[in-house]
């Protein structure tokens, strides 16, 4: 059952790369059963390469379906921040969840506010450079910081927060 679902996210990941106009009306009405079987083959696989794969795809589907998502968003940020928490010494596939939730923000808009309780500590923790993993997350985290930026509706405290980062990033 894993290889078949694996196998069949697969062959829509190339058909996503090779055919950027498949129609949004189409993927649609796969969205949910996609969701829910990227999240759990997620779980089920152990190969960090797969599981960097599963995400591609999923920030391909974001990107794609864009605001035809936003109704998945409470069922991305059930599995987001576990996904994290479980992969502390896999950067790769860390990386990718960085690469997804800027995907996210950038297709939610000014409605990404939802999910700053995640991303802001998150960005904090990828621009820190004294946290000893900042070379392998710095880039990605900054891009998301950027995105978190341009689709804030106005500047809080908690963003702010983040700029304490800045002076020690530049040195």
């Amino acid at each position: 059952d894993t290889v078949l679902k694996l196998s069949s996210l697969m062959s829509l990941k190339a058909l996503l790369d090779e055919d950027r106009d498949v129609s949004k009306k189409i993927l649609q009405e796969f969205l949910d059963p996609f969701v829910k079987s990227v999240f759990q083959l997620l779980s089920q696989v152990e190969e960090e390469e797969t599981k960097v794969a599963l995400l591609y795809l999923l920030s391909i589907f974001i990107e794609r379906m864009h605001r035809l998502i936003l109704p998945y968003v409470p069922t991305l940020m059930h599995y987001v921040p576990s996904l994290w928490n479980t992969s502390a010494d896999e950067q790769m596939i860390r990386n990718a969840i960085i690469s997804v939730l800027t995907r996210l923000v950038d297709t939610m808009g000014e409605e990404s506010t939802s999910i700053h309780h995640f991303i802001l500590p998150l960005i904090r923790y990828t621009t820190d450079v004294d946290n000893e993993d900042h070379l392998y997350y710095i880039e990605d985290g900054l891009q998301l910081w950027q995105s978190t930026m341009h689709q804030a509706p106005h500047c809080t405290d908690a963003i702010l927060e983040l700029f304490t980062n800045i002076p020690k990033t530049l040195n």
